[in-house]
């Protein structure tokens, strides 16, 4: 479910119905459509688009031909394997850069080596099923790290930055700093090397600067109560962080 489509029309100034019209929803009956409206929930009738009934993925990449494919985490195991050898194939054909986002737990749609493999090293991959992936090598030789898919990248940084401030609620805008935030967080070197998101060893400094983000939005829209603001929010932010140090009392 697309919750906060505003973002995206903020982000990139089409309307809703622009940003609407670019989204397919596939459920477990298949894609979602308007001649399935009275059997839809509430909350996919947005998406339900004026087309053919299809329950087959496949052919549903060859009608679409989209350039994302997104996996999200399902109460079963159907997920695995779901993005098959033809579908990768088939999206690869289509796009120059084709993002495999392939999220359930345990077990993702694809593996890394799967999206890379299929798609001839042209995928874009970030993966869930609570695992860090090591390193990949493409069909030419070339070593690829994809990124793994955890909540862990954001919460530490937003609650932080959320107690900090003081903020009497946790607004999207908060939510929409610290994804800016986390994406900023790639290098340059990360992103030659196949990796979308920032590496973990990293994490203090990217919970760092999710917390300074969403605490300065807190001010900016009025939601903080620890007054006055904080001059260099980013240096009190690194002296409120909790350091895993003990002291040693015996040998």
């Amino acid at each position: 479910q697309v919750r906060n489509v505003e973002f995206i029309t903020k982000e990139t100034g089409k309307s809703v119905p622009q940003v609407r019209k670019q989204i397919w929803f596939m459920d477990s009956e298949g894609l979602v459509v308007r001649h399935r409206a009275e059997e839809l929930e509430d909350r996919k009738i947005p998406y339900a688009h004026e087309h053919d009934e299809c329950d087959d993925l496949s052919t549903v990449v060859d009608l679409i031909k989209p350039t994302v494919l997104v996996g999200t985490p399902t109460s079963d195991n159907d997920s695995k394997g779901l993005f098959t050898k033809p579908i990768l194939n088939k999206l690869a054909e289509n796009n120059d850069k084709p993002i495999v986002l392939a999220l359930s737990t345990p077990y993702p749609e694809c593996t890394p080596d799967e999206a890379y493999r299929y798609t001839n090293g042209k995928a874009i991959y970030i993966g869930g099923g609570y695992k860090n992936y090591t390193s990949v090598m493409l069909p030419n030789g070339k070593p690829y790290r994809p990124s793994t898919s955890t909540s862990a990248y954001v919460f530490p940084g937003l609650a932080l930055g959320q107690t900090y401030s003081g903020a009497t609620k946790i607004h999207g805008e908060m939510l929409l700093a610290s994804a800016k935030v986390l994406a900023k967080m790639a290098t340059d070197e990360d992103r030659a090397q196949g990796a979308v998101l920032p590496p973990f060893s990293r994490i203090r400094k990217v919970s760092c600067k999710i917390a300074k983000a969403v605490a300065s939005k807190a001010y900016d829209l009025g939601l903080a109560t620890r007054l006055p603001r904080p001059v260099n929010l980013f240096e009190d932010m690194k002296r409120t962080m909790f350091k895993p140090v003990y002291t040693k009392f015996c040998s």
